[in-house]
C-alpha cells in the first residue's frame, strides 16, 4: 500500500493537470472505514481476553 502512495504522489508530479483530489478522498474513506474495523475487532479482542464478552460458539443462558 505505500507503494501505491508513493505512486499517486509522483503522479501528481508527472500530471499537473489531471485532478486527483476525488481519489485521494475515496482511498481516505476506504482507509478509515477499514481502520474503524481493526479498531473494532481489537476491542472485541480484548474484551474476550478479559472475560468481558462471550465467545461467540459459546451458549449464553439468560437466567429470569
Amino acid at each position: 500500500m505505500k507503494d501505491m502512495f508513493k505512486e499517486i504522489e509522483s503522479a501528481q508530479l508527472r500530471n499537473p493537470l489531471l485532478v486527483y483530489t476525488p481519489l485521494i478522498n475515496q482511498l481516505n474513506d476506504l482507509l478509515d472505514h477499514y481502520r474503524a474495523l481493526i479498531n473494532l475487532r481489537a476491542t472485541i479482542n480484548k474484551r474476550k481476553a478479559e472475560g468481558l464478552e462471550p465467545e461467540e460458539n459459546s451458549e449464553v443462558t439468560v437466567v429470569e
